[in-house]
C-alpha cells in the first residue's frame, strides 16, 4: 500500500466476472479498480461487475472503463472506475 496517496491502494488479486468473461483484479481502491482480461474493453464504456469476495457475498459494481491496454503477458489490462449502483 502506497503511503503518499491521498486514497491508499489495495493490490490483491480477486476473481470476478464482467457479465460472463472472468477476470482477475490487480489493484483497488475507494473508486478506482484495475484488472486483467482475455477481452480488451473500449474506453468510456460502463460494464456491470460482480465481485466474489470469497466470503458466500457477491458486490455488484458499476465500472466506467477509462483505459484499455495490451498487457505483456497476453490478453489486456484495464483501469476503470467503480461505484455500487443505488438499490
Amino acid at each position: 500500500m502506497s503511503e503518499n496517496r491521498h486514497y491508499p491502494r489495495l493490490c490483491l488479486l480477486l476473481p470476478y466476472k464482467v457479465r460472463v468473461l472472468e477476470c482477475e483484479v490487480q489493484e483497488v481502491s475507494i473508486n478506482n479498480i484495475r484488472f486483467s482480461s482475455r477481452e480488451a474493453f473500449p474506453p468510456d464504456s460502463v460494464k456491470e461487475m460482480t465481485l466474489d469476495t470469497g466470503e458466500d457475498e457477491k458486490l455488484k459494481i458499476q465500472a466506467a472503463i477509462r483505459w484499455c491496454r495490451p498487457a505483456s503477458s497476453g490478453g489486456h489490462e484495464v483501469g476503470a472506475e467503480i461505484s455500487v449502483p443505488a438499490s
